[in-house]
């Protein structure tokens, strides 16, 4: 008898090529839409995550509290750990720079520019040709240059916390797209920023860490600081980014709120539309339902054939609406923006999890809105359906 039901089905899809078009395409398009907005929603989350971990946050900082000497040993002991991509030692200062008679309180970077234009992207973010910091040079945040009126070529002079002064010439302008950085930090050769301060090379502040896997950073956090404890540097301080981006969580977590808004937004209006289909489809076919039960269907087998027929619909609907959204995706492509001074761009994730998700979704409103309509229209007599329509 199940042979039988599912037949009938098929033969409604059959017959009723009109309806069928019909509530196929809504399903697909539902269907499209809420595979669409998701994609673009991991997307967005994931331009966020990497735009903060690309340009302003390493993978792990590894600091004291105060100023590292032994920075060779640990640099020794990271070499031994097979997760670590990069690392870079950084000399952070905060000075005084004077321009033109002005001061501006700036935090001063003294870097290793090759080693830490591999973690950080640095040069992807420079205005103008450089390829090194060279003795004499500095590279300027864009925002903390266009605050003092500077342009390239011009000349500052830096007083460092131990009174030293000296003057610089500015090579370059960091633009990040983030205020924080761009608008308070000046880059120097992490050997001038050493010589300048009188402490030895083997001195520094942080040392950066970039991992081939980052999402593993919580695991070689705890490795590195039980290797460091067993070389005698246990007061060295381990961090991984989900301690130093705090801030860049909560704005995921904001991202992610008001984004969840509108997916929940897009998945009701997904169901309702589902659901109306779904009823029209069975209201248009009560005569066809009287019919049935007056050459002895039972209002299970009726209720049964329209829970096929919905799951035929929802299938059909999911696979165009799959192809659609993937169409769609591949013709947009990346999407860029900017809000205030950062700049994102998004590229679709294709995650399982949400294709798997919208065809649960529409196979379940679906089935629930078509048993529901069905449920209904099932349990009248075939003789008031046939006088009163």
């Amino acid at each position: 008898m199940n042979a039988a039901i599912f037949l009938l089905a098929s033969r409604i899809i059959a017959y009723r090529k009109r309806v069928t078009f019909i509530v196929v395409a809504i399903i697909a398009g539902a269907c499209a839409l809420f595979i669409f907005s998701n994609c673009l929603v991991e997307g967005l989350t994931n331009s966020v995550l990497e735009k903060a971990l690309g340009i302003t946050i390493p993978h792990i900082v590894i600091e004291n509290k105060t100023t590292i000497h032994n920075c060779s040993r640990i640099i020794c002991t990271l070499s031994s750990i097979g997760n670590v991509k990069n690392y870079a030692p950084r000399v952070n200062v905060y000075s005084v720079m004077k321009v033109n008679g002005e001061y501006s309180l700036v935090q001063l970077w003294g870097i290793d520019f090759e080693l830490e234009s591999n973690i950080l992207k640095f040069k992807e973010n420079l205005i103008g040709n450089v390829s090194r910091l060279s003795n004499g040079s500095v590279i300027v945040g864009y925002l903390l240059a266009k605050n003092t009126n500077l342009s390239i070529g011009d000349n500052v002079t830096i007083t460092y916390p131990n009174g030293f002064e000296k003057t610089y010439t500015v090579v370059s302008f960091l633009n990040t797209g983030f205020s924080e950085i761009d608008g308070q930090v000046v880059l120097v050769d992490i050997n001038e920023i050493r010589s300048s301060l009188r402490v030895g090379k083997d001195v520094c502040s942080v040392i950066i860490v970039n991992l081939y896997d980052p999402l593993a950073s919580s695991t070689f956090k705890k490795e590195l600081h039980d290797k460091l404890k067993h070389v005698g540097l246990g007061n060295i301080k381990v961090k991984d980014w989900r301690e130093i981006g705090r801030k860049v969580l909560e704005l995921i977590d904001t991202e992610r709120r008001y984004t969840g808004i509108l997916v929940s937004a897009i998945a009701v209006v997904v169901g309702l539309s589902i659901v109306n289909v779904m009823f029209l489809v069975v209201e248009s076919m009560k005569k066809q339902i009287g019919v049935l039960k007056s050459i002895g269907m039972t209002s299970t087998q009726v209720f049964e054939v329209f829970i096929i027929l919905a799951l035929i619909y929802a299938t059909i609907g999911y696979t165009l609406g799959v192809v659609v959204s993937k169409i769609t995706l591949d013709l947009i492509g990346t999407i860029e923006f900017s809000i205030g001074d950062v700049s994102y761009t998004i590229r679709p994730i294709y995650d399982f999890a949400v294709f798997t998700l919208g065809f649960l979704y529409v196979l379940v409103i679906s089935t629930l809105s078509s048993g529901l309509a069905s449920f209904k229209a099932s349990r009248v007599k075939p003789v008031e359906v046939m006088r009163f329509g």
